[in-house]
């Protein structure tokens, strides 16, 4: 399955790793590798998410470092769409409103 990050996506997590890249840079890389093998997991198993309130719109977490991953499936295109990580501390409806259409 094909991968696609939405650039506000990748801003929101890089804003919320700032200051983990600022202390260790390691971290920062390990985090990040973590978030991305989640992805990548996903899009061999795309249904392994659980379904929010907006239908469509999956949740999967990476557990290591506590991120919450949304993201839509595409089956004609074969394309699965992230639309939105951030810390699970920092998830709530609203937050998840500003990347949801």
């Amino acid at each position: 399955m094909r991968i696609k990050v939405d650039q506000k996506a990748r801003d929101f997590l890089r804003e919320s790793l700032k200051d983990i890249k600022k202390e260790n840079p390691l971290a920062n890389t390990r985090t990040n590798q973590h978030i991305f093998n989640r992805i990548l997991l996903l899009a061999d198993f795309p249904y392994s998410g659980v379904e929010t309130h907006k239908k469509g719109v999956y949740e999967a977490l990476e557990n290591k470092y506590k991120y919450r991953i949304f993201y839509k499936i595409y089956p004609t295109t074969n394309t699965l769409h992230v639309i939105a990580i951030f810390k699970q501390v920092m998830h709530s409806k609203n937050t998840l409103k500003m990347f949801i259409d």
